[in-house]
């Protein structure tokens, strides 16, 4: 095969999407980008379905990082991760990359949409869950990238876990998207050090700037045919979900012992920070 037809499906990540893009553009590969399927995971209509079911604990869980990051810019006078999603419509415009817009992958129109796009592959980069139909429709099937060690710390918020839990390294894998949440055969596993003055801002960044060439490794290895998928991955414990508020402090803020103080009366906060045995991350319960 010498070439291959691809669709990106990005929400969350929009400067991993955009350097995909453009490092493609700029090598002159023959991998081409046919459509961009954006997708807007914070609208509300979405937001009016967590409240008619009353589901609080999502909804906590939601605003504690949107919290976190306007108290981090505030306290350190920096801004947070930008997403570029300007920039990441313009060189679309520029490359004739039919973008669509959506507030859920997996509806009738784009599966329409991708069927009439004759698509050879398809690319997660940071979406809800992609369902079975969706994957189905695409003849190498569908690849997404993870930035955290699979099976161990499966689902999200990225990095969080292995910052949390003490870990020395964390995997960026691009691996096949299967039936169960980033449980999928493993293309290429790209691993980073965690250095001790590692915060999530400063690893997010560092799994960031690794993530597009993954990525393009992955896709040539699936044009190719360059690969053998081992089997997907046994799991038994239910992937990640959201931290609490209380952990997104503790771990935001280790270094700042007096904000800690005034906010987490009830916690001692180590020195130096080693992660406190209080909480499982994986199942969110006090132990």
């Amino acid at each position: 095969m010498d070439k291959i037809r691809i669709a990106i499906f990005s929400g969350l990540r929009n400067d991993i999407t955009y350097d995909v893009i453009l490092k493609l553009h700029i090598e002159k590969t023959p991998i081409e980008v046919v459509a961009l399927f954006h997708e807007d995971r914070h609208n509300h209509k979405k937001l009016s379905k967590f409240i008619k079911k009353l589901d609080l604990k999502k909804i906590y869980r939601s605003l504690s990082v949107r919290v976190c990051n306007l108290l981090d810019e505030y306290i350190h006078k920096k801004p947070t991760l930008q997403n570029n999603y300007n920039e990441l419509m313009k060189i679309c415009s520029e490359q004739n990359i039919k973008v669509i817009k959506t507030n859920d992958i997996n509806n009738t129109e784009n599966i329409a949409l991708i069927n009439n796009l004759k698509i050879d592959l398809g690319v997660v980069i940071g979406t809800g869950i992609i369902k079975k139909k969706i994957c189905s429709l695409f003849q190498k099937g569908m690849i997404n990238i993870h930035r955290g060690d699979i099976p161990k710390y499966r689902g999200g918020p990225p990095c969080f876990c292995e910052l949390f839990q003490g870990e020395k390294h964390i995997g960026i894998p691009v691996h096949k998207i299967t039936k169960k949440l980033d449980a999928g055969g493993v293309l290429i596993n790209e691993k980073i050090e965690i250095h001790e003055n590692d915060t999530l801002e400063t690893l997010n960044i560092n799994t960031i700037k690794i993530s597009p060439n993954a990525l393009i490794k992955a896709i040539y290895m699936v044009m190719h045919n360059n690969y053998n998928f081992p089997q997907d991955i046994t799991v038994d414990a239910p992937p990640n979900t959201m931290p609490f508020f209380h952990q997104i402090l503790m771990l935001k803020f280790r270094k700042k012992n007096e904000i800690l103080a005034s906010v987490l009366k009830n916690y001692k906060v180590p020195k130096p920070w080693r992660p406190l045995p209080l909480f499982d991350v994986r199942n969110h319960d006090l132990i």
